[in-house]
């Protein structure tokens, strides 16, 4: 598949069928296989959406496209971001811990909570302290962890009341063997897990675009609907591989999801034309749309303060 620009992603996603998958991971191999010559990973989001049997599937694809966007050398594999704790996912709540063994290497102990793993093996992206800054402020690095790994354990979570097919984790380390390049260099959470968000938040929204492309092609809406879609797409494709701290980006990614909400709602007046159990789907999880959206708006208040912007 070669997608290399906007108008051949609108055209792919026209073209794109649900694989019928029954699991989120047989969905998350089908669609790897289909999408590895697609170099870009909003693309490849939104690809997975158009081909995603639920909305829970195309929020995988959109959340390990956004992994896969923001950390290098995962080689398309399954993997998630372990950073909350039972005190909470702040820096200070931080307790999972990482200390130097004599011989070299580090122990991971710990544990963390609503882990997106699936069903199969998966790589862990663990945030973890390593220490305290002179000024108290926590010393944070990013662990990679294989879930397979000798001291990890995985324990199913409660489904959630939206996109229950995700299957979501809590996860204990107890003295798991670390070697030091399973360490990603830099602040873990300055580095990664902050702009994770913003990352996130497009991938993901991303991914419902393509979900809901597809969704009208199948169900034969009208045209405005879909390009209306394409619209709210192409908005969030063009600040996808820019610098995800920029506060010019956190400000463009308010308006485009903004922008991305209110074309959603226009298309409630089509959905009775949608098959079940698809529409009941949708029903359901479209909660997912308001997930982390306080956390959305406070980033958006201080993008326009840090832009001399009146509020």
């Amino acid at each position: 598949m070669n997608v290399d620009s906007f108008a051949s992603l609108a055209r792919a996603l026209c073209a794109a069928a649900p694989f019928g998958s029954r699991s989120v991971d047989e969905f998350w191999r089908a669609h790897r296989a289909r999408t590895d010559a697609v170099a870009s990973a909003f693309d490849r989001a939104a690809l997975g959406g158009a081909h995603a049997a639920s909305v829970g599937q195309a929020f995988v694809a959109g959340y390990r496209g956004a992994l896969q966007r923001m950390f290098s050398g995962l080689d398309r594999e399954a993997a998630t971001l372990c950073v909350t704790e039972a005190t909470g996912a702040h820096p200070r709540a931080i307790r999972t811990s990482l200390s130097p063994r004599a011989e070299g290497g580090w122990l991971l102990d710990g544990a963390k909570r609503w882990a997106s793993v699936g069903e199969g093996p998966v790589t862990l992206l663990v945030l973890a302290r390593v220490g305290d800054h002179p000024d108290g402020r926590p010393s944070l690095r990013v662990a990679r962890v294989p879930s397979d790994r000798a001291g990890v354990t995985l324990e199913p979570m409660p489904a959630t009341p939206f996109v229950p097919d995700v299957v979501h984790a809590s996860v204990s380390f107890e003295s798991v063997s670390l070697q030091p390049e399973e360490l990603l260099d830099g602040d873990g959470y300055a580095r990664f897990v902050k702009p994770f968000r913003t990352v996130e938040d497009t991938h993901v929204f991303g991914a419902l675009l393509g979900y809901l492309v597809a969704t009208g092609r199948g169900a034969g809406w009208p045209s405005t609907a879909i390009s209306s879609l394409f619209s709210a797409l192409a908005s969030l494709r063009s600040i996808a591989h820019d610098e995800p701290s920029d506060p010019c980006v956190h400000l463009a990614l308010a308006g485009a999801i903004e922008h991305a909400q209110a074309v959603i709602a226009s298309l409630e007046p089509h959905w009775p034309q949608v098959e079940e159990p698809r529409r009941a789907g949708w029903e359901r999880d479209r909660l997912l749309l308001g997930v982390a959206s306080k956390a959305r708006a406070e980033r958006a208040v201080a993008a326009a303060r840090a832009l001399g912007l009146r509020e």
